[in-house]
């Protein structure tokens, strides 16, 4: 069987995400995909110490963009990404 060609990496870019505690670490390969059909490759992540106490893990990763609404490799974590009004 012929594997599909790797998909086309865009440029890079930063994002922030808030994860409840108990959810597993963000790691190099993981997806980050939204409900309009944006997909990121997290490259790198990190946890930021909050200012604040909160009830959630904020995670800043490097990314890059991917081709919107590409399909999700079955054998890859894949994060939804909700954004929100500060």
């Amino acid at each position: 069987m012929i594997s599909p060609p790797p998909l086309p990496l865009g440029r890079r870019c930063a994002l922030y995400i808030d994860m409840p505690e108990d959810a597993a670490a963000i790691g190099a390969g993981d997806w980050i995909t939204t409900p309009a059909g944006s997909r990121y490759l997290v490259d790198t992540a990190r946890l930021v110490q909050p200012r604040h106490p909160r009830p959630t893990l904020r995670w800043q990763m490097s990314v890059h963009r991917l081709p919107r609404h590409c399909a999700v490799p079955d054998d890859v974590r894949a994060i939804e990404l909700r954004w929100y009004c500060r």
